[in-house]
């Protein structure tokens, strides 16, 4: 089996920038299983969402269409990915196409969705006295092994990204209402879904 040639950066492609007509699709991020649902909520298991708290900052997620749910089995094996694949594409670069050697599947996986327009400039806030309040953008952030490869990350209401979570009592709002937004939206079957328009990520001079 080889690594799908769909999910690779072309150099005639482009960052999606977030707009409005992103709002109706969908973003999978993977699970080490399928077993999703909490059988006491029915939601998602909270131990799925991340396996540390600091990953929240930043959460990978890949844009369905293209990208399809069984993308999701397939990974760049550590050495290779630290070494290049896991890079930042950049506009125009040409990338390597994995090997067999560089690449693994993993077929127990699960998936979880999220809803663009349900994340995309959503507002968390905390209660009680130590108020504390996020926003959530929606950004492209293609990798050499993954175009579609996207992120959620949170700024403050002056626009400032949460680069790490200190102090703790910031580490402590994202374990629990950050954590719980997302289980919250998660969808956890998988969606009617369909493919992102070419013109959306091909270069206009192509």
């Amino acid at each position: 089996m080889q690594y799908p040639h769909h999910l690779l950066p072309q150099p005639h492609y482009k960052i999606i920038l977030y707009e409005p007509w992103l709002n109706p699709f969908y973003l999978l991020r993977h699970t080490h299983d399928k077993e999703l649902h909490d059988p006491d909520t029915g939601l998602l298991k909270l131990d799925y969402i991340v396996l540390q708290t600091d990953h929240l900052r930043d959460l990978s997620t890949n844009l369905l269409g293209t990208f399809t749910p069984d993308d999701c089995y397939w990974s760049i094996k550590k050495e290779s990915f630290q070494a290049y694949f896991g890079a930042r594409w950049k506009e125009g670069e040409d990338v390597n196409i994995p090997s067999e050697e560089d690449a693994e599947y993993h077929g127990q996986r699960g998936a979880f969705y999220l809803k663009i327009e349900d994340c995309a400039g959503h507002r968390v806030k905390s209660e009680g006295q130590d108020e504390i309040t996020v926003i959530c953008d929606v950004l492209h952030t293609p990798i050499r092994c993954n175009f579609w490869h996207f992120s959620l990350r949170w700024k403050d209401k002056e626009g400032a990204y949460f680069d790490d979570l200190t102090p703790k009592r910031i580490k402590r709002f994202f374990k629990s209402w950050v954590r719980k937004f997302i289980q919250d939206n998660a969808i956890l079957e998988t969606p009617d879904y369909v493919s992102v328009p070419v013109e959306r990520y091909m270069s206009e001079t192509d």
